[in-house]
């Protein structure tokens, strides 16, 4: 396969040139001939969302990606399940390759570790194939609060792995990250939070402040945060007078404190059946982009709203300019927040949403809209004087007003089934 010469490897990869960014390449002569394809179907392919397959399923996929010339196929993590395992011993008897390499996938020792007991790479050579590729933490954050370790330990961990594994007779390949985008003030950035609780915005820039503002105008019910997170807003509701349950996936120091009633549940595996009744007002306050399913979470919460009740929802919009924008260019890549917080697994504009919703059984009743968050960029950036933010709020929410699918940040609807 034939590689244009401006190509760039985001990814640092053995068989890929990796080529500086500095350096300057304007004539085919400088670039590959040849890129060696690593395919990952029968490990990253089998993570997907409604994809399975069996043992027999991966050995026929493997003689199909051998039969297209792949040079290195990824059969999967020797020892992670029985799956794995199986077909790893199976796939050293029954899989006779005639252009392609079976690559078991696997992780560097444990952090002050050994590699001759460490089980990781005992299972690599096990798989008996005649490559490995092995997982390394590249990035300082990765290495000092993932792994909780030291850069020179980090390093060592790699370079030991390396040793150990190409000593015993295997090809070793090692899959790194190199992050950019922070340089850019894009992307996730150096620091990412690691399960941190979601900080509530009460300002009129915010889609908290449009829900307290509708849930103060209800006589006092029974409200379900749902993905409630440390009960901040939903203290703010019970402040209201109203009886609030949440529920979350962790459970938050201070959140039973907050709530009148917190359960912990997983959204992804349903709506808890042990709830206390049914509710007047269910609150969904920026929840359904991190669920893989909104769809069943709407369905199933319909069962729990009391007659006459409603359902709260608050959204980003990816139809926002500045989504668009960043795909426009090619920079389209998750932030620590916002409509591309790296959590957010579903991706919604307006009309998107609005027909997820009627197919889950709901009629809208009433749909509002923030503009751009100004209230977190100064509070953020003090350096920007706030005569400079303040007619750029006027601005903005004049072109909320005169298109809302391209320049609000967020929606708020309110359902009824």
């Amino acid at each position: 396969m034939r590689v244009p010469a401006a190509y760039r490897a985001a990814f640092s990869f053995p068989t890929f040139r990796l080529v500086d960014p500095k350096e300057e390449i304007m004539n085919t002569q400088s670039a590959p001939e040849l890129v060696e394809a690593f395919d990952t179907t029968l490990r990253d392919g089998m993570q997907v969302e409604g994809v399975s397959a069996t043992v027999e399923d991966k050995l026929r996929i493997a003689e199909q990606l051998d039969y297209l010339g792949v040079q290195f196929i990824e059969g999967g993590w020797p020892g992670a399940n029985p799956k794995d395992i199986e077909f790893f011993a199976r796939a050293a008897t029954e899989l006779k390759f005639k252009h392609s390499t079976l690559v078991a996938f696997g992780s560097t020792r444990r952090p002050k570790g050994k590699v001759d007991d460490d089980a990781t790479l005992r299972n690599l050579l096990d798989a008996n194939t005649s490559a490995v590729c092995i997982v390394a933490k590249s990035w300082d954050y990765h290495v000092t609060d993932a792994l909780q370790t030291t850069l020179e330990e980090g390093a060592l961990m790699v370079a030991d792995s390396v040793e150990f594994l190409h000593g015993n007779g295997r090809q070793v390949m090692v899959e790194t990250f190199r992050y950019r985008l922070h340089k850019m003030g894009l992307g996730s950035g150096k620091y990412i939070p690691q399960n941190h609780a979601y900080e509530i915005k009460t300002s009129a820039d915010s889609s908290h402040g449009v829900l307290l503002s509708q849930l103060s105008k209800k006589s006092p019910c029974n409200v379900l945060d749902v993905g409630c997170s440390d009960g901040a807003l939903g203290e703010c509701v019970r402040a209201q007078g109203h009886v609030v349950v949440g529920i979350d996936l962790e459970r938050h120091e201070l959140v039973e404190d907050r709530l009148n009633k917190f359960i912990q549940a997983d959204l992804d595996h349903g709506v808890p059946k042990d709830l206390p009744g049914l509710f007047d007002v269910v609150l969904c306050a920026d929840v359904v982009e991190h669920v893989r399913q909104p769809d069943v979470l709407l369905n199933e919460l319909r069962a729990v709203v009391a007659p006459g009740g409603s359902v709260l929802v608050s959204i980003p919009n990816f139809g926002h300019w500045y989504p668009r924008v960043r795909t426009m260019f090619g920079l389209f890549d998750y932030d620590r927040r916002g409509i591309l917080d790296r959590t957010h697994v579903r991706f919604f504009t307006h009309r998107s949403f609005k027909r997820l919703a009627q197919n889950a059984g709901y009629s809208v009743q009433r749909v509002a809209c923030t503009g751009f968050p100004f209230d977190v960029l100064s509070r953020e950036n003090t350096e920007i004087p706030k005569f400079i933010i303040a007619p750029l709020r006027v601005i903005d929410m004049a072109l909320v007003k005169l298109r809302p699918p391209f320049f609000a940040y967020q929606f708020i609807y309110e359902l009824k089934s």
